[in-house]
């Protein structure tokens, strides 16, 4: 009886350990679709400034805020966020993007664009 319960917990152990690893899988396939692109926000400007991106792409900007919450805004896009923006890069142009949130004087020139191919 006892050795029938550890061959059972064991298949239930090994059962969960598949499933995790399938899950962890597919995430790490589906983060290789999606380019990441970092960028430092600090008063009053953002590095890079520009960024070219092509059509089609699957992008996530990640917002390094250094000294405040700045975060992006990108009107044309439609695109806002703090920290991470996710979007599927399907117009072609140049899009200005600004600080999302009020971060002092000079807040209004604090800005960049991002360019579709």
């Amino acid at each position: 009886m006892e050795n029938k319960i550890l061959i059972y917990s064991g298949i239930i152990v090994l059962i969960i350990l598949i499933g995790a690893y399938s899950l962890i899988s597919n995430k790490n396939t589906e983060d290789k679709n999606v380019r990441e692109i970092r960028i430092n926000a600090q008063r009053f400007n953002f590095s890079p400034e520009n960024i070219e991106v092509n059509q089609e792409e699957k992008i996530r900007l990640v917002i390094n805020n250094i000294d405040a919450t700045h975060g992006i805004k990108i009107p044309e896009l439609n695109l806002a966020g703090n920290n991470i923006i996710e979007f599927t890069a399907d117009k072609k142009g140049t899009f200005q993007f600004y600080c999302n949130n009020y971060c002092g004087e000079s807040h209004s020139s604090m800005g960049g664009k991002i360019i579709i191919k």
